[in-house]
C-alpha cells in the first residue's frame, strides 16, 4: 500500500481527494457515513473505500472539529 499525502476538499457538490498520483471526486450521495473518533475522521464511501484523516495533521483541536463539522454540513446540505 502506498500512502501518499492527500488533500481533502469538501464542497456542496462533493468531496474531492487529491494526491500526487490521482484525484477522485465523490458525490455526497456516494458517501455512506462520516464518523469522528478522538483521533480520526473516518469517511466511508460506497462500502468500498474508507478514508482515515488523523487528528495530528490539523494545526489545532478546533481545526480538527471544524473540518468534521464542515464535512457534515456539506453532506447534509448537498445539491
Amino acid at each position: 500500500i502506498i500512502l501518499l499525502p492527500k488533500k481533502f476538499v469538501a464542497a456542496l457538490e462533493g468531496l474531492q481527494v487529491e494526491s500526487t498520483l490521482a484525484s477522485h471526486k465523490w458525490e455526497w450521495s456516494a458517501i455512506e457515513k462520516i464518523l469522528m473518533t478522538p483521533n480520526l475522521i473516518v469517511i466511508y464511501i460506497d462500502k468500498s473505500y474508507i478514508y482515515l484523516i488523523p487528528k495530528r495533521i490539523f494545526k489545532s483541536e478546533d481545526d480538527f472539529l471544524d473540518f468534521h463539522r464542515h464535512l457534515l454540513d456539506c453532506k447534509n446540505n448537498s445539491v
